[in-house]
């Protein structure tokens, strides 16, 4: 419910064609939802994606396996998993298209559990490092324990 919760603010933004990447996917259950609203050309990327998974692929979201400009939106809630930020958000910014987005859900949680690779004092500052990145806020919205935003047109190199 939560995927198709933020998702559904893609419908009408994105060509039903739209090339999308889900960083973190695993199982891939965003990848379907993505698909049910017609985004035919969704699937994920995934360090050890689920066995026999033909919707998420092995890959890792610091050194994404795709061309420069070749996509139209990543969405990843695994933003806790990053440990270089200024470097992830770098390399979504090589991949996406001039008026790509970038979909992120932040947990509000603020320590870092056993699985997670970083912490933050408030969500807010992920989302003013990404705004570093990107020259629009398209939404921002908070969310039981997730921001969640949608960014877009990312900047050019400096």
């Amino acid at each position: 419910w939560k995927f198709f919760r933020r998702f559904i603010n893609l419908v009408g933004r994105l060509p039903q064609n739209s090339k999308i990447y889900c960083l973190g996917a695993r199982q891939g259950t965003e990848v379907e939802v993505l698909r049910e609203l017609g985004f035919c050309n969704a699937l994920g990327l995934d360090l050890n994606p689920g066995p026999r998974n033909p919707l998420v692929l092995p890959a890792d979201f610091m050194h994404l396996p795709l061309a420069d400009g070749s996509c139209d939106l990543i969405y990843t809630n695994c933003v806790d998993h990053i440990p270089r930020l200024t470097e992830f958000l770098a390399e979504q910014r090589r991949v996406l298209r001039r008026d790509g987005f970038l979909l992120l859900d932040i947990t509000l949680q603020t320590d870092a559990g056993i699985f997670e690779a970083a912490a933050w004092d408030r969500a807010e500052q992920i989302l003013i490092s990404a705004l570093g990145h990107f020259d629009r806020l398209v939404i921002a919205k908070r969310e039981k324990q997730w921001l969640w935003t949608l960014l877009s047109h990312p900047r050019k190199k400096a």
